[in-house]
């Protein structure tokens, strides 16, 4: 008898197979590798970094003082504010915010706008430096030098107003006024100005406007870093005599009561600057004035010895 035959037995079916481990971590930029920075390295840029917190908590200080409008406060807001010049001669990240700074608070201390000025224009020089060796590759030190170049009309416009209120004021003042024009007038070296800017900058004279736009205009231009500065120089320059006319002359004639014969020839610069062109753009204006205004010409007549009129002059008058 042929036996039954066995059912098939269930085969059980594999699982699926188990996820393969994952691979090591590795680094995304193989090549990358990070620098071995030597032990002076090490301790400047945490030199730095305690630069900047000291700045900061200088900043913060002057803000709260402010802020308190409170007048027991003077003295803190005062030591605050000297510290913030002497972050002056940090690294170029704090320089960068202090160009900023000193100036914008320079009214809370007038006593030190002297020390202002001259920190300012330390910072712009040191940038300058480094934009000439074509070491500017993040343009900070172009910002710094710009922002000192703004700043010093700025100290100079508070130290105008702040002069009547003593006259230890004063002589800071007349100061500030000596070492800003001086260092403005010796960056051009003896050039005219009106070769650097066009004649129309002249129009920051009725417009603050203009000043404002002007300035991002000659920063945003595409020429080298070096002829916007010389351009922003000249711009201040103009915008210091404006607002300042007064302090400004004072300076001048200050130039020409200086033994050094330097004294004298910077005094005739300035001046020769600042009104030659505003001379012949005074007349020009009052000629083009008087070509559109009406006239009525009247002949004036006068009885000569004959009984005969005699016409001798014609005139014109205005409206």
């Amino acid at each position: 008898m042929a036996t039954a035959e066995q059912p098939l037995k269930k085969r059980k079916l594999p699982g699926p197979l188990p996820e393969p481990p994952p691979p090591p971590l590795q680094v995304i930029n193989e090549s990358f590798v990070a620098p071995n920075l030597s032990q002076d390295e090490i301790i400047r840029r945490r030199r730095n970094r305690e630069e900047i917190r000291s700045m900061y908590d200088c900043y913060k200080r002057i803000k709260f003082c402010v802020s308190q409008k409170d007048a027991r406060l003077m003295a803190d807001l005062e030591q605050a504010y000297l510290s913030l010049i002497t972050a002056s001669r940090g690294c170029t990240s704090v320089q960068r915010i202090v160009a900023d700074l000193i100036p914008r608070y320079a009214s809370y201390c007038p006593t030190a706008l002297e020390a202002a000025a001259k920190v300012t224009i330390n910072m712009h020089n040191w940038s300058l430096a480094v934009i000439s060796r074509g070491e500017d590759t993040d343009d900070v030190a172009f910002g710094t030098a710009t922002a000192c170049i703004v700043g010093l009309a700025d100290i100079c416009h508070t130290a105008s107003k702040e002069a009547p209120t003593s006259s230890v004021i004063q002589g800071i003042c007349s100061a500030v006024f000596l070492n800003v024009l001086t260092f403005l007038i010796s960056s051009f070296d003896g050039k005219d100005i009106f070769q650097i800017v066009d004649i129309e900058t002249l129009k920051i004279q009725d417009s603050s406007e203009l000043f404002s736009e002007l300035k991002q205009n000659f920063s945003d231009e595409d020429e080298s870093a070096l002829f916007k500065l010389s351009k922003l120089r000249a711009l201040c320059l103009l915008r210091i005599f404006f607002c300042c006319p007064a302090s400004s002359l004072a300076a001048c004639f200050e130039f020409f009561n200086s033994t050094a014969p330097e004294g004298a020839l910077k005094g005739r610069y300035f001046l020769g600057q600042v009104t030659s062109r505003l001379y012949t753009d005074n007349v020009a204006h009052d000629l083009d004035n008087i070509r559109n205004e009406p006239k009525l010409s009247t002949a004036v007549s006068e009885t000569g010895a004959e009984g005969k009129d005699i016409v001798y002059r014609e005139t014109s008058l205005r409206w």
